[in-house]
């Protein structure tokens, strides 16, 4: 799978759905994401094929757009970690195909459904902590 038109368009939506996205004004529709001179910041790239998004310490806040998310067939990976998010977690779930996912130390909060991990079949690495979770740990992450 190589980088496609839609991959950055996706990258695009996730982008508006943040706040104070600063940090992330290399994200340019004029500019390729796994350029290889110039990438733009958090995409991790394999081979022109968007794998990875480090996307923490960058002062993100809003909401996180899953369905963009959704768009990009190759992620594997995403961080969010040490951002101002807020609210229910957002529907990881919905990306089955990912291996990792990093959300410490934002301010989710709520309770996490039961089977909320059952279709993350392919998720080896999960950090949740210094976030504002209530409940027990969902039976579907086991």
């Amino acid at each position: 799978m190589v980088l496609c038109v839609s991959d950055i368009e996706a990258l695009l939506k996730l982008k508006e759905s943040f706040k104070d996205a600063k940090e992330l004004d290399s994200w340019n529709p004029d500019t390729l994401p796994c350029n290889e001179t110039n990438p733009w910041t958090g995409v991790i790239c394999y081979k022109d094929i968007v794998y990875g998004l480090r996307l923490g310490d960058m002062g993100l806040s809003g909401s996180i757009d899953i369905i963009a998310l959704q768009d990009i067939g190759s992620l594997r990976s995403i961080s969010f970690m040490n951002n101002s998010f807020t609210g229910p977690i957002p529907e990881f779930n919905h990306l089955g195909a990912l291996k990792a996912l990093y959300l410490s130390d934002n301010a989710f909060s709520g309770g996490i459904k039961v089977d909320y991990f059952l279709k993350m079949e392919s998720l080896k690495k999960l950090w949740m902590s210094d976030n504002k979770f209530i409940g027990p740990i969902p039976i579907s992450l086991a």
